[in-house]
């Protein structure tokens, strides 16, 4: 599914398969040898009406609800169970890309285009992306419908 995502856009980028399951941003790090700055995670949260809201922080902060809270103009949301996140997006928590996702609100942390490149979720759970900043950069503002940079980390 992501690999037709990237394939359509035309997003130049290296994503490459592990022998292990990638369920963190520390364990994305020590297999890609990459300090945790470097990787970036998306977050699914979900809002009462069922909709999602995708937050894509540094592998070394984390979301600050308050913060997002205010961002999003949402008052409540909670984190995306998995079956939540693989219905909303087609993809497994621990594999999930920052983009690739239709209908759903996206906010980038401010901090994270302070990297010049960063891995994320390949969409599957032994798979990573890794891009520039400035190729997640326009993938994002052709293809988010509803995205926006803001502080949102901790």
């Amino acid at each position: 599914m992501l690999e037709e995502f990237i394939e359509a856009n035309n997003i130049k980028g290296l994503l490459q398969v592990f022998k292990k399951d990638v369920y963190s941003a520390v364990d994305a790090s020590k297999l890609t040898k990459s300090p945790l700055e470097d990787i970036i995670k998306s977050i699914l949260f979900i809002d009462p009406d069922g909709n999602g809201l995708l937050a894509i922080v540094q592998g070394d902060k984390k979301v600050s609800l308050e913060k997002l809270k205010k961002e999003s103009g949402l008052k409540e949301f909670h984190l995306a169970s998995s079956f939540e996140a693989l219905d909303i997006s087609g993809f497994p928590l621990g594999g999930m890309p920052p983009f690739g996702i239709y209908g759903i609100k996206t906010i980038l942390d401010a901090k994270v285009l302070e990297r010049e490149t960063i891995w994320c979720g390949g969409g599957e759970l032994n798979k990573l992306l890794q891009l520039s900043i400035k190729e997640l950069m326009r993938v994002l503002e052709e293809t988010a419908e509803d995205f926006k940079i803001a502080d949102i980390s901790e």
